[in-house]
């Protein structure tokens, strides 16, 4: 008998129709009855859908694509930024980067910060700082994006109460005047790996420095390869 194994379309349910061939031949050599019917196939499939129902499969979960850094809109400038934190040599980092809607650097900033404040806190610093910066540098229109959801709430509540980044927090207020339109993003750390990048350059790096239309040569690859996603 000829099988066409284009109709089972699971190795479970070819098991089960060889297994009714091999039982028909061996009844035809004992010369017992056996029917082999034209409904085989409706048999095979009650059988798998009985394994089935005893044995559910997990739920296949998609891997969700990483994010990436996205261009501004057209007129408006996006200003990235990240903090970093060393224990062990007591110091935190912070690094901004200002580009236009084509992806172009517009500038790059690395402050060390002499002291190794709490996560959040130097999340709120280099937030201060960005938008410090693009005030700064005439900025009128600009997206602020960073890694820290509680930072980034707290930039759009604006009332953030006894919380220990509160006057950071009034501070970019203070700053965000000084803008014709500004917004906060936020975004997981793969989208912000420049941003993060020069915040743990700026650990290995005392005081504050600043590039125009550049970055650091260590930064390079991740500006270029934010280019090319584009």
């Amino acid at each position: 008998m000829q099988m066409d194994m284009g109709t089972w379309n699971s190795p479970e349910l070819f098991a089960i129709q060889v297994w009714h061939i091999w039982h028909q031949r061996n009844q035809s050599r004992l010369q017992q009855p056996c029917c082999l019917t034209d409904d085989l196939k409706h048999e095979a499939q009650a059988c798998w859908d009985e394994i089935r129902a005893s044995n559910p499969r997990p739920n296949q979960v998609r891997p969700q694509p990483k994010p990436k850094w996205t261009a501004p809109p057209p007129n408006t400038y996006k200003i990235n930024y990240d903090g970093a934190v060393s224990d062990e040599e007591n110091k935190a980092g912070v690094g901004v980067i200002i580009r236009d809607c084509n992806g172009e650097v517009i500038a790059s900033l690395i402050q060390q910060l002499e002291q190794a404040y709490q996560p959040v806190e130097v999340e709120a610093i280099a937030a201060c700082r960005a938008v410090e910066l693009g005030s700064e540098l005439g900025v009128g229109c600009a997206i602020v994006e960073g890694d820290s959801e509680v930072i980034v709430k707290a930039l759009r509540n604006k009332d953030n109460g006894l919380v220990s980044f509160a006057p950071l927090i009034n501070d970019v207020s203070l700053f965000s005047s000084l803008y014709s339109e500004l917004s906060y993003s936020h975004i997981r750390r793969d989208g912000n790996k420049v941003a993060h990048s020069l915040a743990k350059l700026a650990l290995m790096t005392p005081g504050c420095t600043v590039w125009m239309e550049d970055v650091p040569s260590h930064t390079l690859r991740l500006v270029q390869a934010d280019l090319a996603a584009l």
